[in-house]
């Protein structure tokens, strides 16, 4: 209640816009003039790659892909879709241009597989959508796209950076391993107790599948998760949450459909069970308008 849904949205999508701006200029500079990374004070992760601090930013310094704060390119993609999906089908004003293209070009700079596999599902639900700007936002995501396929053939390090988020798609790949595995096991555990659930466990676990055997120590899905830790009934909500979040902002059962997918999509391939702000978007249909505020004053 101190916020209206309208508040909310328009701040979220404000901070992701700022965030991506420099978060963007720190993914050119690794590109045009590495050596700047090297100005900034740097730290390693836990698996030992190096980042640059920059301002609002955290590079990496072996790579060009951009990972704002997050300091992960796959964590920082889930909420830029999000940021995407406000922005685009929000009925109640009218979608900032400007913004869903600083979006779309930090998305396409994370080279994050499944930010990529969300944003075409993002414009099929867009030209499924039946918005009051519906025909300027099918022209603008064209010229994004036709920007996008410029940089792609002329530009050999980004083409080769979408070369490589392809291939993540295959079984063979170490990082598709990485985000389907846990997603079976979390699923296999969980029908154990699916009333209770498992509890909280050590994210290393076993695996014997026909396209990997040995361990992971990751455990990358939201929805799984939660099942295999608390049961049917927290994801059972979060699924419901996610369908009445995607028919709230859509206008046709079709957009609805695909923004449902999306956003179900969008948070299985990393693990948001301890990140309020994913909560506190969950919750979203469920805030006051800014109508409906005037109307009680």
């Amino acid at each position: 209640h101190l916020y209206t849904k309208e508040e909310f949205i328009e701040s979220f999508v404000k901070i992701m816009c700022f965030l991506s701006i420099f978060a963007m200029i720190s993914g050119i500079l690794s590109i045009v003039a590495p050596s700047v990374l090297g100005l900034f004070g740097q730290y390693r992760n836990s698996v030992f790659d190096v980042y640059a601090d920059m301002f609002f930013a955290f590079q990496n310094t072996s790579v060009i892909r951009i990972n704002s704060i997050w300091g992960e390119a796959g964590m920082y993609a889930v909420f830029l879709i999000f940021a995407l999906f406000f922005e685009t089908f929000n009925c109640n004003k009218e979608p900032s241009f400007r913004r869903i293209l600083i979006l779309s070009g930090a998305l396409l700079l994370t080279f994050s597989t499944t930010g990529l596999v969300c944003y075409l599902l993002y414009v099929v639900a867009l030209a499924f959508n039946r918005g009051r700007f519906q025909g300027r936002l099918l022209w603008g995501m064209g010229g994004i796209a036709l920007l996008a396929l410029v940089l792609i053939n002329n530009v050999e390090v980004i083409q080769m950076q979408f070369m490589t988020a392809g291939s993540k798609l295959s079984s063979d790949d170490i990082s598709f391993i990485g985000r389907f595995a846990p997603i079976i096991y979390n699923i296999q555990e969980g029908l154990k107790n699916p009333i209770f659930g498992q509890g909280m466990t050590s994210g290393k676990f076993y695996v014997d599948y026909s396209f990997y055997q040995g361990f992971l120590a990751c455990d990358t899905s939201t929805t799984t998760a939660l099942f295999k830790n608390f049961g049917l009934l927290l994801p059972s909500i979060t699924v419901f949450l996610s369908f009445r979040l995607a028919r709230n902002e859509t206008q046709t059962a079709m957009a609805t459909i695909v923004s449902f997918v999306l956003l179900l999509v969008n948070v299985n391939t990393q693990n948001l069970i301890y990140d309020q702000i994913y909560w506190t978007i969950l919750f979203v249909p469920f805030m006051c308008s800014a109508r409906y505020m005037d109307e009680i004053e």
